[in-house]
């Protein structure tokens, strides 16, 4: 997975925002953040590519 779009509600619950940011630091390292309306498009700057595409 090379992209996530998730609405966060950090404006009604403070904080829900810090578990996402946390797992995404930890699990892909650097990522883009691009937020658009409700929706928060995060893309990892490093892409996967396909065990299939080798």
């Amino acid at each position: 997975m090379n992209e996530i779009v998730i609405e966060l509600h950090d404006r009604f619950t403070k904080g829900c925002r810090k578990p996402v940011i946390d797992a995404l630091e930890r699990h892909w390292g650097d990522y883009d953040e691009v937020t658009q309306g409700e929706n928060t498009l995060f893309s990892r700057r490093r892409r996967l590519t396909s065990s299939s595409s080798r």
